[in-house]
């Protein structure tokens, strides 16, 4: 891509790189390709997600939304963790909703990881988003003193089609309503609802951590779950009982959460 400075042009090299986040083996092979170029890493926008689905698994037997909206980055995240301290100063941004002031009663259930039991389309997506929440709270506290900053934020109501599941729910007629009300509610385009990551991605580095951030640019108190040790602990369950990492590598370091070892068993 290229654009214009000073009259000079400036031309960069953009890569792609292939990543599905339903599917681990897809995230370390990702991982595994970035690494090898051996470049600096100073920023990871954790952005994709799926919204109120109907249940269904990913490829390594997770919730879907939980799977895709939280661990899959989760996972990326500490694989690339190394690189981003070593390329200091360096930003992370994980992109939450709304909803994680509403996900299921009590904030994250634990028997939610792998049982379609009690499934709520949209309590699941609230929790995994609340997760995003958790998750960016308690790494800006473990990388403090690092260089690097750790953000939550929740990019506004932007008119995609990432409600497409609720579309599929509806007639023909119902699905031009929709649209319509879509259309005249949800007045901020692609381009606009990536204003608050480019603002917060932006900030200098290691400025402003561990916050949660609304459209566009302003702070804001999270959900109080986000500061519930219940849930904190239930969070951090759900993770070794995921198995992606041993328990001593997910926990941070400050942390005085104890997670019971009796959920390491289910």
């Amino acid at each position: 891509m290229a654009r214009c400075a000073s009259q000079e042009a400036i031309v960069a090299k953009l890569d792609y790189g292939i990543l599905e986040l339903s599917s681990l083996e897809s995230v370390r092979s990702f991982a595994d390709w970035f690494l090898a170029k051996e470049i600096p890493l100073h920023m990871a926008i954790l952005n994709a997600g799926v919204m109120a689905c109907p249940y269904t698994t990913t490829e390594d037997g997770f919730e879907m939304q939980f799977g895709v909206n939280h661990l899959g980055h989760f996972y990326l995240f500490k694989l690339l963790e190394a690189k981003l301290k070593e390329s200091a100063p360096a930003r992370v941004l994980s992109v939450s909703s709304l909803a994680h002031y509403h996900p299921y009663e009590g904030g994250i259930r634990f028997d939610a990881l792998r049982s379609p039991d009690g499934y709520s389309e949209w309590g699941a997506y609230g929790q995994s988003k609340l997760a995003n929440v958790l998750f960016a709270f308690e790494a800006a506290e473990r990388l403090k003193g690092t260089g690097v900053s750790v953000n939550a934020l929740h990019p506004g109501a932007i008119a995609t089609d990432l409600g497409r599941h609720l579309e599929k729910k509806l007639p023909e007629s119902g699905k031009k309503v929709l649209k319509a009300v879509v259309d005249t509610l949800l007045s901020m385009t692609p381009d606009q609802g990536a204003l608050t990551q480019l603002y917060v991605a932006t900030m200098p580095a290691g400025a402003q951590t561990g916050l949660y951030f609304r459209p566009v640019g302003r702070t804001e108190t999270p959900s109080e779950l986000v500061f519930n040790e219940v849930c904190s602990i239930t969070w951090l369950c759900m993770l070794m009982r995921a198995k992606l990492f041993p328990l001593n590598d997910i926990l941070c370091p400050c942390s005085t959460i104890d997670a019971p070892q009796a959920a390491l068993g289910h």
